[in-house]
């Protein structure tokens, strides 16, 4: 700030203080297995739990009269359920020649189980649910008896095929049903940002002087809020236009194109602000972790040089990615724009890409 033509420092609150708050307060319980089976060559452990959380901290709407946008505040319930299970094994085990291999498995699932009253109640479900508004139009979701990280919003109906049709006039969106009149009650749950399966899959082999370790990790039933549509199926300046062209609409050519209709707003004109169903993507992904190659010298030859041991090593991390065809990012695993947030995980806006490295080693012991 300038005051009196010079530069002068200000504080200001950009958080609206809610002196009211509360512990999240969580209990929790849990029933488990260990079995040891074939002389221990097979290990398990295998659990179930149950977590109930209640004065769940989340982010909520104020008026903008207020100076604020929303206020952190205890609103409500949630619950989460799943099962762990870990599998050690090796399949074989002999003089020259060792398999090892983990399993890794969870599963979880959320559910918002209550809302305080400072929440409101859909007209068409009647479950009490609040409503946020995202980055670029869409709104998120927390409604009674869903998932935390939901996304909401219109479906597209497809391609126009010269019927009478109501347009809205905000977002220009179509309705499911060609001919019907677009209200917001017609908005529906999208996907959920939180993963269903999230695992890893672990191989070692020892040959000998040979080890290799090659390490899958997978994630299952998540979806991702592809943010950056907002800026790549926009209109104005360059962005996108050569994606929008390839998978434009024409009769013969490209009968199941996507028709982008404009949306006129504070982004500038040609700007897509307002999400829909091609935004979100298949989160699943699997990926090549860690694959590892190396070798071990015979001690026995190490001692008449000096050595001890002697181990040469090279190993690439994030060595490849498999997504699904409809995920258009860099990677799904990515952090989500606004973090570990309840509110919005996987909502992707142009993050970047994990660097893939690659490592060389000696070890030596004298």
């Amino acid at each position: 700030t300038i005051i009196g033509g010079s530069l002068q420092n200000v504080a200001y609150l950009d958080k609206m203080p809610n002196g009211n708050l509360k512990w999240e307060k969580t209990s929790q319980w849990n029933v488990g297995i260990d079995l040891g089976l074939f002389k221990n060559r097979v290990n398990v452990d295998l659990s179930y739990y149950y977590k109930y959380t209640t004065d769940l901290l989340l982010s909520r709407p104020v008026p903008e009269s207020t100076g604020y946008t929303s206020i952190t505040d205890n609103i409500g319930e949630v619950s989460n359920r799943g099962v762990d299970l870990l599998i050690n094994a090796y399949p074989v085990q002999n003089r020259d020649f060792m398999w090892n291999t983990i399993l890794n498995l969870s599963f979880n699932k959320n559910r918002v189980e209550k809302l305080d009253e400072s929440s409101s109640v859909d007209a068409v479900s009647g479950k009490r649910q609040i409503l946020t508004d995202g980055f670029v139009g869409y709104e998120m979701l927390i409604r009674e008896g869903e998932e935390l990280s939901t996304y909401y919003g219109y479906r597209r109906a497809g391609i126009y095929d010269g019927n009478p049709a109501n347009w809205d006039a905000e977002t220009m969106n179509i309705p499911s049903t060609i001919g019907e009149k677009v209200t917001y009650k017609q908005r529906e749950i999208l996907g959920n940002g939180l993963p269903d399966w999230m695992g890893s899959f672990i191989n070692t082999f020892y040959y000998k002087g040979l080890d290799l370790t090659v390490d899958l990790q997978f994630q299952l039933g998540a979806d991702v809020m592809q943010e950056f549509f907002h800026s790549t199926e926009a209109r104005f300046l360059t962005n996108g236009i050569d994606r929008l062209y390839q998978e434009a609409w024409h009769p013969t050519l490209n009968p199941n194109g996507k028709s982008q209709a404009i949306r006129l707003n504070n982004f500038g004109q040609g700007a897509n602000n307002q999400a829909d169903d091609t935004w979100v993507a298949n989160g699943a992904y699997l990926r090549g972790n860690l694959i590892q190659l190396g070798y071990t010298f015979n001690p026995a030859t190490l001692r008449k040089i000096g050595f001890l041991e002697l181990r040469l090593y090279g190993s690439v991390n994030n060595a490849f990615l498999i997504t699904a065809s409809d995920y258009l990012g860099y990677d799904p695993d990515n952090s989500s724009r606004l973090g570990d947030n309840k509110w919005g995980a996987n909502r992707q806006f142009f993050t970047y890409p994990r660097p893939r490295t690659f490592t060389f080693g000696l070890n030596v012991t004298f």
